[in-house]
């Protein structure tokens, strides 16, 4: 299964075909809150995903913010675990819209897809 993840405004971790980059997801067999906090021990055996690069403005360019993706899976679940930084702290996030089906235009977001299917057609998007 390949794993797409695309973060504020333009960013992509798996970038042409021949420059895929790879994320190895952590087997855990202890509990994982879902309340925004990667508090959990289990977080810190994840190797985190932090060399992401643009796709707008300038294609193929170095993030201009740092970010940081963090994968674990038990027997019935996938976890993504995220810090999106931002050099202006809370003053520097953007977001316009967080309407059902909105376009993330300028605001910042994270969207990740998930080629099931493992062949580069077919998957399930979340943003």
């Amino acid at each position: 299964m390949a794993l797409l993840l695309l973060a504020g405004p333009g960013l992509s971790l798996l970038h042409g075909a021949d420059q895929k980059r790879r994320m190895s997801a952590v087997y855990i067999e202890t509990t994982i809150v879902l309340d925004g906090r990667l508090d959990e021990p289990a977080w810190d055996l994840a190797q985190p995903a932090s060399d992401f690069i643009q796709q707008d403005p300038v294609m193929g360019a170095p993030a201009t913010e740092r970010t940081e993706v963090r994968l674990l899976y038990d027997k019935d679940n996938l976890y993504v675990g995220v810090y999106c930084f931002d050099s202006a702290g809370r003053a520097g996030l953007v977001v316009t819209d967080v309407t059902r089906d909105y376009s993330a235009g300028q605001s910042d977001h994270l969207g990740i897809a998930l080629d099931t299917f493992d062949d580069d057609r077919n998957g399930f998007f979340f943003a």
